[in-house]
């Protein structure tokens, strides 16, 4: 295997010639700098007003929130105690009805004799 050889001219030549900067455009470039640099400025003290102004509202916010929260769960509180004060009523209302019991009534097949139709039959 061969290599290249090493004395091939370059692709790029660097130019003799300084480079020399046109006024104009650098002045231009200065001033779309500083037009951007106000306008991120402005952009920033909005955003740091509006984070003020939603923090205040927050504030407000959230003791409205835990009331609503306080509300909801006394509410949840009063119905299941509401339940249960049922279900203890009915249950003593089951306790203090007597209880009849029912007479086995004899069948007249004995039950050793009783055909069983069972699902594998």
């Amino acid at each position: 295997m061969t290599e290249p050889s090493v004395s091939t001219p370059l692709v790029t030549k660097p130019s003799e010639q300084p480079k020399v900067k046109d006024p104009c455009r650098v002045t231009a470039g200065k001033r779309l700098a500083a037009i951007s640099q106000q306008a991120k400025a402005n952009k920033k003290a909005k955003r740091e007003e509006a984070e003020r102004e939603v923090s205040i509202e927050s504030d407000d916010e959230t003791s409205t929130f835990s009331l609503k929260k306080l509300g909801l769960i006394s509410t949840i509180i009063v119905g299941f105690g509401t339940l249960y004060f049922m279900w203890r009523s009915q249950k003593k209302e089951e306790e203090e009805e007597p209880i009849e019991e029912k007479e086995e009534v004899p069948t007249k097949q004995n039950p050793a004799k009783v055909h069983f139709d069972g699902p594998f039959d």
